[in-house]
């Protein structure tokens, strides 16, 4: 079994990923609705 920190980490790494996801195509749309 993980423990419960490891899950909070990997959860967290995923959240930051996908939030910097979301900036990037955020910054696309940007570009192309100019």
């Amino acid at each position: 079994m993980l423990s419960n920190a490891a899950v909070i980490q990997y959860i967290k790494r995923l959240t930051d990923i996908d939030m910097k996801a979301v900036n990037l195509s955020r910054r696309f749309k940007g570009y192309y609705t100019d």
